[in-house]
């Protein structure tokens, strides 16, 4: 079977929609656009164009997302996958809205959802709001990255834009003018979960390189520098317990200093020719990963193992 004929008509109609709704948008406004003749003007007019590109975006990627987690193959694949371990269980099927790129929502309905199994019960009042490992997950929307109701492009453009700004409240300002805003609290969580995700896969990707036997060196012969700096700020810590008489929670500020790796080759004149591993501009990466040295010299170790492989130029580099 051929790439094209596994496309379902169904999606093709539904893009073909999309566009034809698209060049009918297009041709009612085309006559204002071409308006223009000022600065301010066009400038409306180049956002007003660049946001309506956005809606296509985001609606031909509601398209194919509704045709994938409809697929039952699918469904019956990560639904098998997901409940391996043992600590899942059926949890029924539940509505979700997803957040796309373009700021968009779409709705996505009776989705399978697995429930943690192994739950303790709690004394006292009863507990109203997630723990921090939540209370189970959707397959479908897991195997595709689709994590905290946001897509993967979605919360990369999150992360890298808050870790950019000099607070979530800038960052949001810099993604309202996007048509993405999540709030305060969606915002600040999205950054955080995804920021754990990637100390997890730091720590997978770390275990999985001094497990793997030595290769080849990529690098012998050449002259690499390996550069890495930091910065410091201050993160809240939340504490325990009640909160205070004026409605607000007790914390901690300690100092934490975000790390940035990079790794480049450079000639015999000592100018720069190509980098080989940068950091600062991953999202998964983000200012949140590697804040201490502690953290930072495992991932250290772990290109360098990468690179040089037992070569004997580590001690060079």
């Amino acid at each position: 079977m051929t790439e094209e004929s596994s496309v379902s008509n169904n999606l093709r109609e539904q893009i073909q929609q999309q566009i034809a709704a698209f060049g009918e948008l297009v041709e009612a406004h085309l006559s204002v656009w071409s308006k223009a003749r000022t600065p301010v003007e066009f400038r409306e007019m180049e956002l007003d164009v660049a946001k309506r590109c956005r809606q296509l975006s985001d609606g031909i990627t509601a398209c194919v997302l509704q045709d994938t987690v409809s697929d039952p193959s699918f469904e019956r694949e990560v639904s098998v996958a997901a409940r391996q371990g043992g600590l899942l269980r059926q949890g029924g099927r539940r509505d979700v809205t997803v957040t796309l790129v373009g700021g968009s929502r779409v709705r996505l309905t009776q989705l399978e959802y697995l429930k943690r199994n192994g739950r303790r019960k709690r004394r006292g009042r009863p507990r109203t709001k997630r723990g921090k490992s939540g209370t189970g997950l959707y397959p479908c929307l897991a195997a595709l990255g689709i994590c905290f109701g946001v897509t993967p492009a979605l919360a990369g453009e999150i992360c890298a834009q808050v870790a950019d700004s000099d607070s979530v409240r800038a960052g949001r300002s810099a993604l309202a003018r996007r048509d993405i805003d999540l709030g305060h609290k969606q915002t600040l969580r999205i950054v955080n979960g995804f920021s754990a995700r990637a100390v997890a896969q730091r720590q997978a990707w770390l275990l999985q390189a001094r497990q793997r036997q030595a290769a080849k060196s990529a690098v012998k012969g050449m002259r690499v520098v390996v550069a890495t700096d930091g910065g410091r700020i201050r993160e809240r810590h939340y504490k325990q317990g009640r909160r205070r008489a004026n409605g607000h929670r007790s914390y901690d500020a300690p100092w934490c200093e975000p790390k940035l790796l990079v790794v480049y080759l450079i000639n015999d004149q000592g100018k720069p020719q190509r980098c080989i591993f940068r950091d600062d501009g991953d999202a998964e990466w983000l200012a949140m990963v590697g804040r201490r040295w502690s953290g930072c010299y495992p991932r250290l170790w772990q290109i360098l193992f990468e690179l040089f492989a037992y070569s004997g130029v580590v001690t060079d580099a």
